[in-house]
């Protein structure tokens, strides 16, 4: 968000940049059709996933050769061919893990997972608020170097993470017995009454809180005058440490009781979480 607010984005733009990723997540379609048809899915994750990583870096460069006018375009465009391409690789992703844990354990496996990248996370979010606080100082021109070479040494390690699945073994192809079109996929998995309850479910959550991404950095920024520590603290870091700490604790009791159950727990928990905002500016 600051490097988006060193570009001169409109708030029609930041609009545009929370929607991107958005239409981006219409790709796990063909992502996961792809998936069911192809064999390929490690030479396909890996190689799409990098790529995926690599528009970060083209978004760093973004203030040094394009023209102010088309910058913010510029950017809503690369971060819809990023989600676009992250999107892709997600169900394969998802397929992968499935054939490599076992059910008995996933919950603890991927609670543990998380927690161990939430460590890392942590580290590299406060690192990177305190250098921004820094930097603020000198003015916005050294402030936009900094935020580029942070994207740009994020779009470096993303595609080194990628290149680590190269020695994972790769998942288990089960095609399917008869193969249908992608559309007839489509009406078929919209027929099961039990999916489009789903569907209604995760519809109406992107609905609730799709758009508050950007818009509360903007709203810490410049409403309540955080500095970047002081935001990143708030919308980040006590978040992440809470999930530290309850993530081995909601997986074990995955492994035991089963998902819905915990999805209901959690659902019922988050829902009240909205109230904190009423009091605030």
């Amino acid at each position: 968000t600051r490097f988006t607010k060193l570009l001169e984005t409109s708030p029609f733009g930041y609009g545009l940049l929370v929607a991107a990723p958005f239409l981006g997540v219409l790709m796990q379609l063909p992502g996961s059709y792809l998936a069911d048809r192809t064999s390929r899915h490690k030479t396909i994750f890996i190689c799409v996933g990098m790529a995926h990583r690599l528009t970060w870096l083209f978004i760093a460069l973004i203030p040094w050769v394009m023209p102010p006018s088309l910058q913010w375009i510029a950017l809503a465009v690369l971060i819809c061919v990023s989600s676009m391409l992250g999107n892709l690789v997600g169900p394969i992703w998802i397929i992968w893990m499935g054939s490599l844990v076992p059910t008995s354990m996933r919950g603890r496996y991927f609670s543990r997972r998380t927690q161990l990248g939430q460590v890392v996370g942590l580290t590299a979010t406060i690192a990177t608020a305190l250098v921004l606080d820094h930097s603020a100082e000198s003015g916005d021109r050294y402030l936009l170097w900094i935020t580029s070479g942070a994207l740009s040494l994020a779009a470096i390690l993303g595609i080194g993470d990628f290149l680590f699945f190269l020695k994972v073994s790769p998942p288990v192809y089960r095609p399917f017995p008869a193969p249908t079109s992608f559309w007839q996929e489509i009406r078929t998995t919209l027929q099961d009454r039990n999916f489009r309850r789903f569907l209604g479910l995760t519809g109406g959550m992107s609905f609730a809180t799709g758009f508050v991404g950007q818009y509360l950095w903007l709203f810490m920024f410049d409403v309540v005058g955080c500095s970047n520590t002081k935001a990143t603290l708030l919308i980040t870091i006590f978040p992440m440490l809470g999930s530290m700490l309850a993530y081995p604790i909601w997986g074990r009791i995955l492994d035991r009781v089963g998902r819905k159950p915990i999805l209901i727990i959690a659902g019922l928990t988050v829902l009240p979480g909205a109230i904190a905002w009423m009091p605030m500016n």
